[in-house]
């Protein structure tokens, strides 16, 4: 019988670090994957198409994390270092009230959409009513998408990480080719929400295959976490992913509700590109997450922030200087990406920048491993109120622009109180949690790069995708150059990107 390389016991998971690297290779190679999506859409149909389609979505996945509950973190956090009955016991008590969640999303939708149904048809714009009548077609595949959305963490938590990377990128190449075949054939948008459906539905059976691989001849064993304890820990998680969620799309609702749909189309197109580079950070902080789980709970909070630290530098080295490449090209990149009807979402692209520049860590995951996930609500919090304080005037006052520059402004303050959160939760000196030096030093050489870059860009006069690829090649060619020259680049970076490549994890 031939063992799986990518099944570990465990006593012999895999580093952490190889763990980041196949997490960060999957999540980076998925996410260019579905950011292909919108290059396509906006190709094949209409803004007013496209606005109604992402309306959808918005709507979808805001109603979808508002449902988790926290429960994927959760699960991250207590299957690691239990013996597998338990670990079983406790991922199918998960993946249980997880889709039990997805139901009651599925019939709050339908209780709204039999509300509007009965109410006279002068109630409600007829655009509101169809969006409505598609969204009621999308929303009972929760019951099927939130127990699968735990699967990567699970898959984390029993040292699969490559594994989990692998589904990740099928997962997204299927719901891209759920969306764009049918607009190829020239479908209708319903016929992409029905298409798009029946694919979420269809990996709840991916879900039920893994679970018996992982767990088929572990014995039975009751759950060690009862129900009461699953929710006094789940619950505090769940509240920080809502407002975590109402924070991160508050800026696009404000656009949806005061601006025209055409607006909203604008805005997604400069907002979209973000997590090409801003998910490294995420996925290297769900493969350390088991690792700060042990230290904290060893009461070496000092070793677990060394670990993260080091950590942050190596995200920096990689978003720092793509980021200042795309931000110096955002004039060339928004066109060539989506058609000139969407130049003037250059603008946006540049002020969410300045939100992909800080996400060179999970912060939230570092208070989550220290066992203090209150505090995460109360930064989530904290985080909502920043950028309400910040976005709703600005829209009403500068507009369009607007709520990117409340979401960027607001983004540092709450960066600086997740800081102070996990120094309380570490029990540690403000000072001793982020690596201010290491990180200011990259970013300098970021902005230098980009100084530099602008000068090509003023100078140069190319067609879009040629002056495109001059800015990205100078500023990070320049940024390598004083990286290595300084030391900051260190052997073993080049020889850990190289293993990324390799897929040798």
């Amino acid at each position: 019988m031939i063992r799986d390389p990518d099944r570990v016991d465990a006593q012999k998971k895999p580093e952490p670090a190889r763990q980041a690297g196949a997490l960060v290779l999957g999540t980076t190679l998925a996410t260019l994957s579905s950011a292909l999506t919108p290059l396509l859409i906006v190709r094949l149909i209409g803004k007013a198409d496209v606005a109604k389609l992402l309306s959808i979505t918005l709507v979808y996945e805001t109603l979808a994390m508002l449902l988790s509950l926290g429960l994927s973190a959760t699960l991250l956090y207590q299957v690691s270092n239990r013996e597998p009955p338990a670990r079983r016991a406790v991922a199918l008590r998960i993946v249980f009230t997880s889709a039990t969640l997805g139901f009651c999303g599925a019939l709050l939708v339908a209780t709204v959409a039999a509300v509007v149904a009965l109410l006279p048809s002068t109630v409600g714009t007829p655009t509101f009513r169809a969006q409505l009548h598609l969204t009621l077609i999308l929303a009972p595949s929760l019951i099927a998408d939130l127990p699968f959305r735990l699967l990567p963490n699970l898959l984390v938590a029993e040292g699969r990480a490559r594994h989990s990377a692998g589904l990740q990128v099928v997962r997204t190449i299927s719901l891209t080719l759920a969306t764009l075949v049918p607009l190829a054939l020239q479908a209708s948008i319903a016929t992409v929400i029905v298409v798009y459906a029946l694919v979420r539905w269809a990996f709840a059976l991916v879900l039920f295959w893994e679970l018996h691989q992982l767990y088929g001849r572990v014995p039975r064993a009751p759950s060690p976490i009862t129900w009461r304890a699953l929710f006094a820990f789940a619950l505090p998680l769940g509240a920080t992913e809502q407002l975590g969620q109402i924070n991160s799309q508050l800026d696009r609702w404000l656009i949806l509700l005061v601006l025209p749909n055409m607006r909203f189309a604008d805005y997604q197109a400069g907002a979209w590109q973000v997590p090409i580079v801003g998910t490294i950070a995420y996925s290297v902080g769900a493969a350390y997450t088991p690792e700060l789980v042990r230290l904290f709970q060893a009461n070496d909070p000092y070793a677990a922030l060394e670990i993260w630290g080091r950590s942050i530098r190596k995200v920096a080295l990689v978003v720092v200087p793509v980021t200042m490449a795309l931000v110096v090209g955002a004039d060339e990149l928004m066109p060539l990406m989506f058609t000139k009807a969407y130049a003037s979402a250059a603008v946006i692209f540049r002020w969410y920048s300045v939100l992909t520049f800080l996400r060179v860590a999970s912060f939230g995951n570092v208070i989550l491993a220290a066992g203090r996930p209150g505090y995460v609500v109360r930064a989530a919090a904290l985080g909502l109120f920043y950028n309400a304080l910040f976005g709703i005037p600005l829209v009403l006052t500068v507009g369009f622009v607007g709520p990117a520059m409340g979401a960027a402004f607001a983004f540092v303050l709450h960066v600086t109180t997740y800081v102070y959160f996990i120094a309380r939760a570490a029990k540690v000196p403000v000072a001793r949690v982020f690596p201010v030096g290491g990180y200011l030093r990259v970013l300098g050489f970021g902005v230098v790069a980009g100084a530099v870059g602008f000068g090509v860009k003023f100078s140069l006069k190319a067609p879009a995708a040629v002056l495109l690829g001059a800015e990205v090649v100078t500023v990070v060619g320049v940024f390598l150059v004083l990286a290595v020259a300084t030391g900051t680049i260190e052997k073993s970076d080049w020889a850990y990107m190289r293993d990324w490549v390799r897929l040798r994890h």
